[in-house]
């Protein structure tokens, strides 16, 4: 099984939070409200291209679980300690899932007021 985080890419006309609420609507049918961010996080990808991933926190306030998504037959919901037990080597970009899980059991938390979306 492959395991994945819910993403999207961001252009140039897009807000960042706007963009994380509709991303995990599409992806789960859920509506959540973001609470804080874990960081920025600058890597390159596979396929050779930089990426700039920003991670949020949030809490489900609505909506209901729908896999509507062709390539998403299942999910889990893991506790972070026990993601850090399993292997990540063979997930899209595992290295940065650790890197997230391990702030989130430090509870290394950033208001979203660092966030600026228009300025």
């Amino acid at each position: 099984m492959n395991y994945r985080i819910t993403c999207s890419l961001l252009f140039y006309t897009g807000l960042i939070l706007g963009a994380a609420l509709r991303e995990v609507k599409e992806e789960t049918g859920m509506d959540v409200k973001l609470t804080s961010t874990t960081g920025v996080y600058n890597f390159i990808s596979p396929t050779n291209d930089q990426v700039i991933l920003f991670h949020f926190m949030g809490e489900i306030i609505g909506g209901s679980l729908q896999l509507e998504e062709e390539c998403i037959t299942d999910y889990k919901w893991i506790e972070p300690n026990h993601l850090l037990e399993m292997d990540l080597s063979g997930l899209r970009n595992g290295r940065i899932l650790k890197q997230i899980t391990e702030n989130i059991i430090k509870e290394q938390f950033y208001p979203l007021s660092i966030v600026y979306e228009k300025i």
